[in-house]
């Protein structure tokens, strides 16, 4: 084995390497490069491994088996676990260390998914431990999740923010709120709209592509599910804004192609500093799917409109709507007993 390939030669002729040690990196350095490699070894043999460590080893596989979405959401949980745990030793972590922090997590204010994330985060990764001998158990494992945590909602943008977003086609992004606002599209497959997709005559988008992002870089892929792929009706309130006569995306970036996840965000942000309102692309699909709710549409019709894989996706969203609804009512029959 020809060791000097294996490491850095620095000015002064030593070999060094560079290994974990307790969540830090530390350095080795040698003048024989195959004394500088037993000497890694013989650490990396003795040290034993932290929670941080196995956290990164199981997340890197990730890497290549679940979506850019989805890592993205990894990401805070990951910091939090790291920041209180990283540093522990990973195979002396026990069921009641990870259940004080999982209780620690619940009150600091977090939804009920996101401290349930905490833990499914942890269990997956002693999982990948124990299949790969990392580990000899996994004390994340049947976890509890505290009771009485709040169950976030999103819900849609207020009157005025909807107003703003209404009269935004003149402002720069502006026809990209407006799209989602009046089509219910997710952000991806807005993002993968063609003007050749939009059928102006029956006021009809054909969504077929959606984009994801790998890291900064946009991709084309199918919409999130089967489902997705579908004929999404738009009323004329969106046709009176639409452009005419064009062809190519119809968000592009600077360059006219595909836009980078960072071209969004800066465009998203300045978007919604002009017209004066904090909002999210999901909360205007929120707003057509309560709007549907509101003009009694079927629960069949809607899935096939959002394009969710399961009808009982709609109906979670149509029942919690319904119980916004009541609540409401029984606010104002409250409000005029106390008159």
């Amino acid at each position: 084995m020809n060791y000097a390939k294996l490491f850095m030669r620095r000015k002064d002729g030593l070999y060094q390497a560079k290994y974990k040690e307790g969540g830090k990196w530390k350095t080795l350095s040698a003048k024989d490069p195959k004394v500088l490699y037993d000497k890694l070894q013989a650490k990396k043999t003795a040290a034993p491994m932290t929670v941080g460590e196995l956290i990164d080893l199981w997340y890197a596989e990730q890497e290549t088996v679940v979506s850019y979405k989805t890592l993205e959401s990894y990401a805070a949980p990951i910091r939090r676990i790291k920041a209180e745990l990283g540093g522990r030793i990973a195979a002396e972590l026990s069921a009641g260390d990870i259940q004080a922090f999982i209780i620690w997590i619940s009150r600091r204010g977090y939804a009920r998914r996101t401290v349930q994330l905490h833990r499914d985060i942890l269990t997956m990764a002693y999982r990948w431990g124990l299949f790969n001998n990392k580990v000899t158990s996994n004390p994340a494992a049947d976890q509890t999740i505290p009771k009485g945590l709040p169950i976030a909602h999103r819900g849609v943008p207020d009157d005025a923010a909807l107003a703003a977003v209404k009269a935004s086609a003149g402002v720069p992004f502006g026809l990209y709120a407006i799209v989602l606002l009046y089509t219910g599209l997710r952000r991806g497959e807005a993002l993968a709209l063609r003007y050749e997709d939009i059928d102006r005559k029956n006021q009809i988008m054909h969504v077929r592509r959606s984009v994801v992002f790998c890291s900064n870089s946009p991709e084309i892929k199918p919409p999130k599910t089967a489902t997705g792929v579908r004929d999404v009706y738009f009323p004329t309130a969106l046709l009176a804004v639409l452009p005419k006569g064009k062809t190519g995306w119809v968000f592009p970036g600077l360059d006219g192609e595909l836009m980078t996840k960072q071209a969004f965000r800066i465009r998203w942000e300045r978007y919604c500093e002009t017209i004066g309102h904090q909002i999210s692309s999901h909360q205007l699909r929120h707003y057509y799917a309560t709007a549907m709710f509101e003009a009694g549409v079927p629960v069949l019709t809607a899935q096939s409109q959002l394009g969710h894989a399961q009808a009982s996706t709609t109906m979670n969203i149509y029942t919690h709507l319904r119980e916004q609804q009541q609540r409401s009512a029984f606010a104002q029959i409250e409000d005029y007993f106390a008159g």
